[in-house]
């Protein structure tokens, strides 16, 4: 249930009102050099949520990128035999 707010839409009838911009839920984007580069921090033994914090991106995102990476590598080597 929705409650009354008697002032709604007044601050739309303000001369040169403009809402503030949208939120991005983007991440910035990270360069395909950068993203290796954090695996194989990770394969050293850094922290994946501090590379995140570094990196400005969530630690799923990191994390993403190992499974990713450790995904292309078996499919390499399965190819090779």
């Amino acid at each position: 249930m929705h409650s009354f707010d008697p002032f709604a839409g007044l601050i739309h009838q303000i001369e040169g009102y403009r809402p503030p911009p949208a939120r991005k839920m983007n991440m910035p984007r990270i360069d395909p050099y950068e993203r290796i580069l954090a695996v194989q921090r990770i394969a050293r033994g850094e922290s994946p949520s501090a590379i995140a914090a570094e990196l400005g991106v969530t630690k799923g995102c990191v994390i993403g990128w190992q499974r990713k990476a450790r995904a292309e590598a078996e499919a390499a080597e399965a190819e090779r035999g």
